[in-house]
Parts: C-alpha cells; sequence; structure tokens
C-alpha cells in the first residue's frame, strides 16, 4: 500500500505539474510571440511602432508556399495519414498610443490581428465577454462580436479598459499613435469586449484587424511579425532550419533587401519566459525529490519492520542449516516482488487518479476568482 499509493500520488502530482509547465509554454508562446518569430531586429535608432516588415505581406505569402511540403498548414490537409507536423503562420501588427473616448484617456498596447488564422493559436476569441453599458444608461449589456477579417475600423478592448474609456459596443473612439513621420490619429469603432482574467494586461489591451493598422499606417502590405506556431516542438529545428534556407532563397531574398530582419526562437524573442520555466521545472523537480525520498522512507520503514517481526522465523531458518547469504536473498527476492507488483498496481492508481485531470482538468476559478 505504501507503494501503490506513494507512486499514484508521484505520478499524479508529477502530471498536474507537467501539465501546467505546457500550459503556460503553450499559451505565453502563442500570445506573446510563437516558436519562431520573424521579425525587425531591435534598433534604438528606429521607434519601435515603425519597425516592420515593409513587404511583409508578401513574404508571409511566399513562406506559406515554401513550407507547405514539409508541414501541414491548413486544416484541409487534416489527413490521418498525414504525418507532417502541424505548422500555422500568423502575422500580426503593433501600435502603442493613447486611445480617446468622449469622456477619457488611456494609454494602450494594440495589437493587430488576422481574425481568421489568430484562433488557430490564441484564445481571444473565447474570452469575449458582454459589454456593459455607458454610465447613465440602462438596460442589458451588450452582445461582443469577433472582429471581421476586412473590419478597417473595429476593434476589441480589456473589460477594464473599456470601463475606464466608457465605451461600450458600437461606440467610436479615436487612437493617436506614432507613424512613420509624425504623430497620426486614427478612428475606430467597438465591436466587442474581452476579459482574459488579467487587469493589468487587459487595462491595456485593444485588438484590431491587420487590414486596420495597414490602413491608419498607411502600409498596404506591412506586417510587424510573422510567426510560426508548431502543434510538435520537437520539429522546432527543423522548422527553423528550413524557414533560414527560404530566407535567403531567390523568392524570399528580394522582398526583404530593403528591410533588415532576424529570426528567432521561442526562447529568444521570451527570455523572461524561458528563464521563469527553467526555474519553474527545477523547483518542481526539488519537490519530486523530496516527495520521492518521504515515500522511500516509508517503504524501509515497512520492509524493515516485516523482517524484525520474522525474527524466530529466521532464526529457525537458520538452525536447520540454511546459510544468512540464502536467508538475505530470501528477503532481497521478496522485496523485488513486493516492489514489481505494487508498482504495477501503483501505475494503474496514478493513471485512475490522473484520468480526470487530463479528461475534465481542474477548474481553479472558485481559488482565484475575477484575478
Amino acid at each position: 500500500l505504501a507503494i501503490v499509493f506513494g507512486l499514484g500520488l508521484l505520478i499524479f502530482t508529477h502530471h498536474l505539474s507537467d501539465s501546467s509547465y505546457r500550459h503556460l509554454l503553450k499559451q505565453g508562446i502563442a500570445v506573446q510571440a510563437g516558436h519562431l518569430v520573424l521579425q525587425r531586429p531591435d534598433d534604438p535608432q528606429v521607434k519601435q511602432s515603425t519597425r516592420w516588415l515593409t513587404k511583409g505581406q508578401s513574404v508571409l505569402e511566399a513562406l506559406k508556399q515554401g513550407l507547405e511540403s514539409s508541414f501541414r498548414l491548413s486544416e484541409s490537409d487534416d489527413s490521418t495519414a498525414d504525418q507532417r507536423p502541424e505548422l500555422h503562420l500568423v502575422a500580426r501588427m503593433r501600435m502603442s498610443g493613447m486611445l480617446q473616448s468622449p469622456t477619457a484617456t488611456a494609454r494602450v498596447m494594440a495589437l493587430g490581428i488576422d481574425p481568421i488564422s489568430e484562433p488557430k493559436v490564441s484564445q481571444w476569441h473565447t474570452q469575449l465577454v458582454e459589454a456593459p453599458l455607458t454610465s447613465g444608461e440602462e438596460g442589458e449589456p451588450l452582445k461582443s462580436a469577433w472582429l471581421a477579417s476586412d473590419d478597417t475600423q473595429g476593434i476589441l478592448l480589456g473589460l477594464p479598459l473599456a470601463r475606464q474609456l466608457d465605451v461600450t459596443v458600437g461606440d467610436k473612439v479615436v487612437m493617436t499613435y506614432q507613424g512613420k513621420l509624425e504623430v497620426q490619429s486614427f478612428l475606430f469603432r467597438v465591436r466587442g469586449v474581452v476579459s482574459t482574467g488579467a487587469i493589468g494586461p487587459d487595462s491595456m489591451l485593444a485588438i484590431g484587424t491587420i487590414k486596420g493598422f495597414q490602413t491608419a499606417l498607411n502600409e498596404a502590405q506591412a506586417l510587424h511579425d510573422i510567426t510560426f506556431h508548431l502543434s510538435q516542438l520537437k520539429a522546432l529545428p527543423d522548422l527553423q532550419t528550413e524557414v533560414t534556407q527560404l530566407l535567403t532563397s531567390a523568392q524570399i531574398s528580394p522582398l526583404l533587401e530593403d528591410d533588415p530582419y532576424v529570426l528567432k526562437d521561442w526562447k529568444e524573442a521570451l527570455p523572461a519566459l524561458y528563464q521563469f520555466t527553467l526555474k519553474d521545472r527545477q523547483s518542481a523537480m526539488a519537490v519530486f525529490i523530496v516527495i520521492a525520498i518521504i515515500i522511500m522512507i516509508g517503504i524501509l520503514n515497512t520492509i524493515t519492520m516485516s523482517v524484525l517481526e520474522r525474527t524466530r522465523s529466521f532464526g529457525v531458518m537458520l538452525a536447520i542449516g540454511i546459510s544468512p547469504p540464502s536467508v538475505a536473498g530470501l528477503i532481497l527476492i521478496e522485496s523485488c516482488l513486493l516492489g514489481l507488483f505494487a508498482s504495477i498496481v501503483g501505475i494503474g492508481v496514478g493513471a485512475l487518479f490522473t484520468w480526470p485531470l487530463i479528461t475534465y482538468g481542474i477548474d481553479f476559478a472558485a481559488l482565484v476568482g475575477d484575478q
């Protein structure tokens, strides 16, 4: 029983920790960068908001054509016989500035997305909530709508940001931002409200469409980031090699001749997240080692008590001529068989404990509330 339940607990704890780790990586990488990201390099001489790939849209299409022979890029290729790793290419734009309503102003970090490809890698489309009415109005909250790819004026706001600006679905907001040569303004219309549960980021969150941002910046082809999202992380080295070759090919190299670029993997693009995951894994391993030591001490105590309670039996065995090494061998074989069968049952118990975790998950909402 000590081995069975100890091993079952260890398996359950490991699955919970490993799943949390993978979920953190998946969400952090998907939202902030990608397993690979193609972008302009950091340059203090160039404002971050204007570090875009001038012909990014054409580069994106050329990359899709070049990678489709090695990776499964579209849902139409969803064949079970297709062994190619699944890959999503997602384009993004970024703008920072001031968002102004008739009653308030707030600083925002706006993100331009493709409403068709973005839901394949992130969860913003599932985090739409009803938009509260503006102060002084009465009635039911308004339903939020996801953006359309050709909607150049639509924008989604974080829930705290919408409350701060006192706007709701259908209201107009004006964004003032740094263009390539001068400060510019652009009119957006609120299509919905998003709540990720993180109040700080939501207070600065504004999501528009790539076409809308390109229109605002007067750059029809510009993209800040081209991100690559894999279903299998082990395929990352192959993807990085192939993308590097494509970027220097005759099809894509001319498109980038006016723009310096850098290709980063997620560890380079998100160093803070990578360092956090290393510390998280190290702390989890320390916990597992402590649990394993506690279990081993319990098992050792059980075996020792079993041996001490059979002192008379061993004395009789020695008295009739069985050698001390044979008695020691008997105890060793008995312990090995006990460990073998208990481990088999323990793995089953661990799987039984873990099954609802994998099937249904654990809802931590009751513990963290709105945070």
